[in-house]
Formats: structure tokens, C-alpha cells, sequence
């Protein structure tokens, strides 16, 4: 694949982060324990992998609760349910932090709970009503 036709798809991947971590910090800021609505994938991106997404949100300084859930999102509508795994540092350094299963991130901190891919919701593209294309 060339250099010219990735780009597109890193800013479509781009685009696609920017909108999702902005939906995704807003619900959370009113109840972290809500399921939260995320956009659909756009459907050019069905091959792509998640370095522009990560990309961008290390960009936006997104918390590890928003980047994971935006992660979450990214890799169920790739066919890969992923949970979001929320754990504690429980020393005298008390910490908080969360992180997709599967991925680095969690050393040191003891899992509390998960939040499955249920408790997402992917917002469907819009479809072109049937009588509309029969014109």
C-alpha cells in the first residue's frame, strides 16, 4: 500500500478519534458507569489499525479511561471485543488506571472490575432509504 493511499485513511482514523473521544469525555464527565454512545466506524477503514487512533488520542490528552473506551470501540468494530479493565495501585502511591485486556498498561495495578464492549453503544451509519435510490 502506498504512502498516498494510507493517508487518507490515517485522517479519516484521525477525524473518526477526534469526534469519539469528544462524545465519549463528555459522557463520562456525567456518569462514568452509563453505557456510553459512541460513532460508527466510517466503513473505509474496515482493514485499518488503530496507530492513528492511538496517535491522536495521546495527541488530545485523552485520560486512560477515555482512551481505552475509545480504543474499545475502534477494535469491537473490527471484529475484536476487547474489555476495558479499570484497576488501583493500592501502596502508599495510591493510583488509579485503565487499560484495554490485551494490551500493556496495567503492571502494578490491581484489576477492580471490567467494563465489557456491552456497554458501548455503536451509533449506526445512516441509511439511504430504499425509495430514495429507486428515483
Amino acid at each position: 500500500m502506498s504512502f498516498g493511499r494510507r493517508l487518507p485513511r490515517a485522517l479519516v482514523a484521525g477525524w473518526w478519534t477526534v469526534r469519539t473521544a469528544r462524545a465519549v469525555r463528555s459522557q463520562l464527565a456525567r456518569h462514568a458507569l452509563t453505557p456510553v454512545v459512541v460513532p460508527a466506524v466510517p466503513a473505509s477503514l474496515a482493514a485499518s489499525g488503530p496507530r492513528a487512533v492511538q496517535a491522536v488520542l495521546r495527541w488530545s490528552r485523552a485520560s486512560c479511561l477515555e482512551q481505552a473506551t475509545v480504543l474499545q470501540a475502534w477494535h469491537l468494530a473490527h471484529g475484536r471485543p476487547r474489555d476495558v479493565v479499570l484497576g488501583v495501585r493500592g501502596s502508599s502511591e495510591f493510583g488509579a488506571h485503565a487499560w484495554l485486556d490485551g494490551m500493556s498498561g496495567g503492571a502494578g495495578y490491581a484489576e477492580l472490575t471490567r467494563r465489557p464492549p456491552s456497554a458501548l453503544v455503536m451509533r449506526r451509519r445512516a441509511r439511504v432509504r430504499e425509495s430514495a435510490r429507486s428515483r
